[in-house]
Parts: C-alpha cells; structure tokens; sequence
C-alpha cells in the first residue's frame, strides 16, 4: 500500500497495456505486410485516480402520493340546530429521486499515442545484368488501409485525442563502409 509499490504497479499495468495493444497491431500488420516488415510502439496514459461519486436526481415532473390523512369534525350547537361537519385533507407528495453510486475504474486509458513503421515492398529489377531487390513504397491508400487496421486495432478513439501514425520506411538498407 505504499507509494512507492503503487508507483512500482502502476508502472507494470501500463507496460502491460503498451505491450498488449503493440502486440495486437503488430500481428494485425504481419498478416497483411509479412513477418518482419512492421514495428509498432504503444505509448498508453492511464489514469490511476480514485474516484468514487454519488449522483441523487430529483424528478419534480413525477410526484406520488406518499400518505394521505382526512379529519372529520362534527359539532352540534343544540337540539334543535343542524350538526355542522368540517372535514380536511393532508396529502404529502413523494418526488420521484434517483440514487447513483459511481465508482470508475482504475487504470482507464487517458490517452494512446501509436507509431508504426511498414517496410517498402520488394521489387526484384534487373540493373546491370544483375537481379537486384529494390523496395518500393506503399501507395497512400494502402497507407491508409493500414492505419484505419492498427486504429480498430489499438482501440483508437478520437475523443481522447488518441493519435496513431502509420510511416512507410525501407529496413534493413545497409551503406557499405568505402575506404578513403
């Protein structure tokens, strides 16, 4: 119950979530871009607070009748005159009330910013009399496609001012040393 080992806990349930969403888009991309060809970082803000509230609604549009109680009074002034009844009513009124208690979770996700890196497209070519593999880039609506995938992928919502950002970039490129 320390700080320091809620602190400690907090941090291992964010790494969890991170790890688990890059995970999810990153066998999502596999699928379609192959093994190898895409790197996913998840960056999730949690929020740890507390918060407990109680929420009471009164609704004066619907009223019901809690009791009511009726008095008769009778009273005779003589043998001769009339009796006399007086008679009245008490009604108490109920207003329709809601109780709600409120207890959000803990380690909701505030915010997720999501970076992925897709690999170009092999293209083998004949340069020079040799096969030479070059890598192409992916066109936008292909980019596209894979950004709306990792979004459902991560839980994207825009209401939090999620951000996810899909880069077509070649790996692997490897500049040879020359001697000088």
């Amino acid at each position: 119950n320390s700080l320091a080992a809620m602190t400690s806990t907090q941090y291992e349930v964010q790494q969890t979530v991170e790890r688990y969403l890059g995970q999810k888009a990153q066998q999502l991309l596999e699928s379609v871009v192959g093994p190898g060809n895409s790197l996913v970082q998840v960056n999730a803000d949690l929020d740890f607070r507390q918060v407990e509230r109680t929420l009471e609604q009164y609704d004066p549009e619907k009223t019901a009748i809690r009791s009511e109680q009726t008095s008769e009074e009778k009273t005779t002034t003589g043998d001769s005159a009339a009796a006399s009844t007086r008679a009245s009513t008490t009604t108490n009124f109920e207003i329709n009330k809601t109780v709600e208690r409120i207890v959000e979770n803990q380690g909701t996700i505030k915010r997720l910013t999501v970076a992925a890196l897709v690999n170009g497209v092999p293209r083998t070519i004949t340069k020079d009399g040799e096969k030479v593999t070059e890598m192409t880039p992916r066109s936008p609506q292909e980019m596209e496609q894979l950004t709306d995938l990792v979004r459902k992928a991560v839980g994207f919502t825009a209401l939090r001012n999620d951000e996810v950002s899909v880069t077509n970039l070649t790996f692997g490129t490897h500049v040879e040393e020359e001697d000088f």
